[in-house]
């Protein structure tokens, strides 16, 4: 059967079911990546698609510029902001922003499956103009809309449209014309779900303080190397003291702060990937002080980072951890 013959019958499948349409998901995407320990994200030829996959639990490195809804099709996600952790089943999905902070890891599912998700970058300027059109913007009067969004909501026609935008990987000729109004649609349904009111004005916080954001890019592209608060707040065309509110109302965290959050995640990144020199690990990621290093990993994640704990990627080890991890 060809790719043209089966999304018809895909579509067909999952018309009466949210359930279906999550297992089609899934093994849509495995049918199309192999797990690579070396590169657990990996980009599409959408640029705002990524599909995380693993064999085993790990740390995935995810670079924001925009905010993206992080989907779990099979496997657990957990996520540690803001000294809160919380976990994502099958069929689950939480907002993930530029200004979030948090540590994510992923495990892989049952019976030796894959752990296997999605990440969908969402475009400011759709998000805005939907948002509005769906007059979500104008807070109504008396409105008292407590919606929980940690956990986002899934409908089924979103599902479909995602699982439409999946099966057109291989058709690069098909992607080129319908790639943005399948973006839009995505974002329309989102927004018109359990909750889209507080999502929007998420959306639109996140989407102030461009330069902020410019701030931010900067940072995650040279945390290993000396950092001069001033020479950034030039870089944006901000003086340093606006810089600091702008960047504390995006990030919650000063630059400061951030710089040093990018530095001790990347860590643990590559501490869980297999290094096991502290010393090397605390120079690559922009310290100059392994002692330094240590005190400000211990204080963010609850131990030093040579013990062995920290370096063995399994299952078990991160329940295990789960009762002592601490976060700043």
């Amino acid at each position: 059967m060809t790719a043209q013959d089966a999304i018809p019958v895909r579509n067909d499948v999952i018309v009466s079911s949210r359930q279906a349409c999550l297992e089609l998901l899934a093994r849509t995407l495995e049918a199309q990546v192999r797990p690579d320990p070396k590169s657990v994200i990996k980009k599409t030829v959408v640029p705002e698609i990524s599909i995380i996959r693993s064999n085993q639990a790990t740390v995935p490195k995810a670079q924001l510029s925009r905010p993206a809804v992080w989907i779990t099709l099979q496997g657990a996600t957990r996520v540690i902001r803001r000294k809160q952790e919380s976990s994502y089943g099958s069929g689950e999905a939480f907002l993930l922003t530029v200004d979030s902070g948090c540590s994510c890891t992923i495990h892989a599912g049952s019976a030796g499956n894959s752990y296997l998700g999605l990440c969908i970058e969402l475009d400011y300027a759709y998000s805005r103009e939907i948002a509005d059109r769906l007059g979500l913007l104008r807070k109504p009067e008396g409105s008292s809309d407590q919606s929980d969004i940690s956990v986002l909501d899934l409908s089924l026609p979103l599902l479909q449209c995602l699982l439409r935008a999946i099966s057109l990987l291989e058709r690069p000729e098909a992607l080129k014309i319908l790639r943005q109004s399948l973006l839009r649609e995505f974002s329309y349904w989102l927004l018109s779900g359990t909750g889209g009111r507080q999502l929007a004005q998420r959306l639109v916080t996140a989407g102030q303080g461009i330069r902020a954001s410019d701030a931010v890019q900067h940072l995650h592209a040279n945390y290993s190397n000396p950092v001069c608060i001033d020479d950034l707040a030039d870089l944006v065309c901000m003086s340093p003291a606006t810089l600091h509110r702008q960047f504390k109302l995006l990030t919650s965290l000063s630059p400061h702060q951030y710089l040093k959050r990018l530095r001790l995640l990347e860590a643990r990144r590559l501490l869980f990937g297999g290094k096991t020199n502290v010393k090397s690990v605390a120079f690559q990621v922009g310290y100059l002080s392994a002692s330094h290093f240590s005190r400000e990993y211990a204080r963010l994640y609850g131990q030093p980072p040579g013990q062995k704990e920290t370096t063995r990627a399994s299952d078990r080890t991160y329940r295990d951890q789960r009762q002592n991890e601490v976060t700043a």
